[in-house]
C-alpha cells in the first residue's frame, strides 16, 4: 500500500500509515452523484494522482512550484480528505449539493477531529496535523500553500472526470457540454484567483500557462474548440486583470 506515494513519507509510524491508506482506498469518489463513473477511484487513488500532479508542477513549473512548494503541500494534501473516512464522499452531482454541504462538511471536521484523537498519540503532530486540515479547509487570503492545494484537488478531479466521468461522447447535446465546461472553468477560476495575486510575476505566467493547458487537454476527451477555448481565453483574462 505505502509504495504507492514514491516521493512521499508521511509523519506517522509505518503501521498507522497503512491503516490510514487502507481506509482512503476503501472510500471511493463519485459513487454518490447521478454522473457513471468508467472507472472505480478511492480516495487514495485521488491522493495520490494530487501528488503526482505536485510533482509534475515540481518539473514543468519551477517558478511557480518554487512559491508554493514545502513540506505542509505534501502533507496537506495527504490529509485534505481524511474526514470522509467516517463521512464519506459528497459528490457534486448529488441532487440539492448547495444546500447540505455545509452540514457535510461539519461532519467531516468532526470526523477528523474524531480520527486525529483516537490514532495519533503525539500531541504536537496531532496539533499539526489539525492546523493542516484546518489551514486547508479555512483559507486564509494570505495562505498560498492551501490555495495551492485546493486548486491541485480541483485539477485532479477534472482530470479524472473528463476521461472517466462526462467525456465528451457521453455528453450528445452541446449544451450538457458547455454546461460541463462551465462547471470546470467554476471549479479552477476560484482557487487560481486566490493564488494569482500572491505570486510573482514569473510564476504567474507559469500559472496561467498550468490552468491554459489543463482546459485545453479537455479537447483529448472529445470536447471542441468552440466550447474549449472561450473558457480559455475567460481564465487568462480573469487573472491576468489581477496583476
Amino acid at each position: 500500500m505505502t509504495e504507492r506515494f514514491l516521493n512521499y513519507a508521511p509523519p506517522i509510524s509505518p503501521d498507522l500509515r497503512n491503516q490510514y491508506e487502507s481506509a482512503l482506498a476503501n472510500e471511493f469518489r463519485w459513487k454518490n452523484g447521478f454522473l457513471f463513473s468508467d472507472r472505480e477511484e478511492s480516495d487514495l487513488d485521488h491522493v495520490d494522482s494530487m501528488l503526482r500532479i505536485h510533482d509534475e508542477v515540481s518539473y514543468k513549473y519551477p517558478l511557480f512550484f518554487s512559491e508554493v512548494d514545502g513540506e505542509d503541500v505534501s502533507h496537506m494534501i495527504y490529509i485534505h480528505d481524511a474526514g470522509e473516512i467516517l463521512a464519506h464522499d459528497l459528490s457534486h452531482s448529488v441532487p440539492n449539493y448547495d444546500t447540505i454541504r455545509t452540514r457535510w462538511k461539519r461532519r467531516e471536521r468532526a470526523a477528523f477531529r474524531l480520527l486525529t484523537r483516537d490514532y495519533i498519540d503525539d500531541i504536537e503532530l496531532r496539533a499539526y496535523v489539525r492546523g493542516l486540515y484546518k489551514r486547508y479547509e479555512e483559507k486564509r487570503p494570505d495562505d498560498k500553500q492551501a490555495h495551492y492545494v485546493q486548486l491541485i484537488d480541483k485539477l485532479q478531479a477534472v482530470r479524472f472526470g473528463a476521461a472517466n466521468v462526462f467525456p465528451a461522447r457521453k455528453l450528445r447535446m452541446q449544451a450538457e457540454r458547455l454546461s460541463q465546461v462551465n462547471h470546470i472553468y467554476g471549479l479552477i477560476i476560484k482557487p487560481s484567483q486566490s493564488l494569482f495575486p500572491l505570486l510573482s510575476e514569473g510564476a504567474q505566467d507559469e500559472l496561467l500557462k498550468f490552468t491554459d493547458i489543463e482546459l485545453l487537454t479537455l479537447r483529448v476527451n472529445g470536447y471542441r474548440a468552440s466550447e474549449v477555448d472561450p473558457y480559455r481565453n475567460l481564465v487568462n483574462q480573469e487573472l491576468v486583470r489581477l496583476r
